[in-house]
């Protein structure tokens, strides 16, 4: 542990936190804390949920952090003079190229100009810390608010890369110059370090380093109760959005009913596609088989994938899903598609099993296959949890990125 004295202290910059799909930055922020790092939140939105709604570890994390917009709503003139005379250098060069990139893409004028003054509020709140480093989860809107925060105070940022939406728009993101720019750049998989190289120069691949993320094996363990479902249950956890394929998972349910086989499925989450899948399961009598629950707190999955006797997610993107560690934590034999990092959390037909992304009947298959073989559910259950105690705890990724933090910052 190291002593105050010596301890770095960082500036996490995130877009929002906390939020309900953002659990893990919670997980790291509490986890390099206690490794001994002085660790602060600059979140450029308030959370998704009102404050009675969070958790009681996000409810401590929300009353110490500094929400952006909130700060620069009720200040703006303050932190424009305040900046202007603490690092003048620095504000001219980020409003200069700031002025650069609105040339570049006239349309996007307001929202570069808001990055800009979210920076000031940032490097205000790293300079009262006495941050050494600014440091952001995913290479999109927080990471730009990070790199001007960090060239108005001239020190050094670094981000987290996650993919694989994040390489969507690579010059609206000025991700090449953020890639340059950074001291380093952690990336959760190696598929997400790929095509961090792909825009990078070869010089400038030592400075990628990998950290897989992890999940709390201590809080998400399989049930002491044995639970034995009369109609096997299967559990879907994400978004409701294209993305996350649910869709898919709707046809794949329709095509088992017609099969004759039985299950019911819970869909966990909320988002803009809930009525169109809604309407699909009404459409298609999926009804009696189908359960839409909405947003749930991340305290209550546990239970909930505790008692699912399948876990499926039939994503068409992701990094390496938190969620389907969770799972393979609670014993549950997991379905996921064969995409971007996932293959690098495990292995088909030895710890889960993975399908084609898009292929419903493929989808229909593997499932019809766990809700009638029991043995198949055992095995994958004991695999499971041997790799995700081994390689994906969070204690672990924790020690390896505040090692990093300090080896880096030193």
């Amino acid at each position: 542990m190291l002593t105050d004295d010596s301890a770095p202290a960082i500036t996490y910059v995130v877009s929002q936190y906390p939020a309900i799909s953002h659990t893990f930055i919670l997980g790291e922020v509490n986890g390099i804390k206690a490794q001994g790092i002085n660790v602060k939140v600059a979140s450029i939105n308030t959370p998704d949920r009102p404050f009675e709604q969070l958790t009681d570890d996000e409810k401590i994390a929300y009353n110490d952090t500094l929400f952006v917009k909130q700060a620069l709503f009720k200040k703006l003139p303050y932190y424009l003079l305040l900046t202007l005379f603490t690092y003048p250098r620095g504000f001219f060069s980020s409003l200069w190229d700031t002025l650069k990139a609105c040339l570049r893409n006239p349309t996007s004028t307001v929202q570069k100009t808001a990055y800009w003054l979210e920076a000031m509020v940032v490097a205000d709140l790293a300079k009262k810390q006495g941050s050494q480093h600014l440091h952001a989860h995913f290479s999109t809107q927080g990471c730009t608010v990070a790199m001007l925060a960090a060239q108005i105070m001239d020190i050094d940022f670094s981000f987290t890369v996650h993919g694989p939406d994040e390489f969507y728009h690579v010059g609206e993101q000025q991700l090449e110059k953020k890639f340059a720019a950074a001291k380093f750049i952690i990336c959760i998989s190696d598929f997400a370090k790929s095509q961090v190289m792909k825009y990078t120069a070869f010089t400038e691949w030592d400075k990628l380093h990998i950290n897989y993320l992890g999940v709390n094996t201590t809080q998400f363990s399989p049930s002491p109760e044995i639970h034995n479902n009369e109609i096997p249950v299967l559990l879907c956890v994400g978004r409701l959005v294209n993305a996350k394929g649910q869709g898919v998972l709707l046809q794949a349910a329709k095509t088992l009913i017609d099969r004759g086989v039985n299950f019911t499925l819970l869909i966990v989450g909320d988002g803009p596609d809930r009525i169109d899948l809604e309407k699909f399961a009404m459409t298609h009598q999926l009804t009696q088989h189908v359960n839409f629950m909405g947003k749930v707190n991340h305290d209550q999955i546990q239970p909930l994938q505790q008692k699912a006797d399948v876990f499926v997610l039939p994503s068409f993107a992701e990094g390496i899903p938190i969620v389907l560690m969770e799972a393979m934590a609670c014993g549950t034999p997991c379905v996921t598609t064969h995409i971007t990092g996932i293959p690098e959390l495990f292995t088909h037909d030895h710890d889960g099993l993975l399908v084609r992304p898009g292929n419903a009947n493929m989808l229909a298959d593997v499932l019809e296959r766990l809700i009638t073989q029991t043995d198949t559910r055992d095995r994958l259950k004991v695999a499971a949890l041997d790799t995700v105690r081994d390689k994906w705890c969070i204690h672990q990724s924790n020690q390896r990125l505040a090692k990093l933090f300090i080896q880096r910052l030193s």
